[in-house]
């Protein structure tokens, strides 16, 4: 009598099973990294040059978050507040404090020329350094992508 399948439909069920167990374990190991605090970027804290805490401006003050971070509504990141946003309010309140010398120094001298250049692409979501390097009266800048390799250079021309 005639066989109704052919031989090779014997290693198909087997065949089945190994491809299922690899596509899981591939989709396994994707949900593992892909949703994990350090591919989404939850509770990343940038290094800040000044001592800073949410918790007294926020909690214990009450100011909304749109106050300091304006563009936070429109970008996919908040921005880090200018100088000038810090010292709407501590030009007032505790204006002589050593935490702020950083602050006050580099507000008082407006920018009287800026170049830059772009160097690599960073695209929206990539995270992100910004190093500035003070020299006389300018500051150097630099944005560092996630690979180390330098995106942007610039340099701000302080005024006297």
């Amino acid at each position: 009598m005639a066989n109704t399948f052919p031989r090779w439909a014997n290693w198909l069920p087997l065949k089945i099973v190994i491809c299922l167990a690899v596509l899981g374990a591939g989709v396994t190991a994707g949900v593992t990294y892909y949703f994990t605090p350090k591919y989404t970027r939850v509770g990343y804290m940038p290094e800040q040059p000044v001592p800073f805490s949410h918790r007294i401006h926020v909690d214990q003050l009450g100011l909304d978050c749109r106050y300091c971070h304006s563009y936070v509504e429109k970008s996919k990141h908040s921005n880090v507040p200018a100088t000038q946003t810090c010292m709407g309010c501590h030009q007032h309140v505790k204006r002589d404090s050593s935490k702020l010398e950083l602050v006050r120094k580099n507000c008082t001298r407006p920018v009287k020329g800026f170049s830059f250049r772009g160097k690599a692409p960073l695209f929206d979501l990539a995270p992100f350094r910004l190093m500035a390097t003070p020299q006389g009266n300018s500051v150097d800048l630099q944005t560092v992508g996630p690979d180390g390799k330098i995106a942007m250079e610039a340099n701000a021309e302080l005024a006297d």
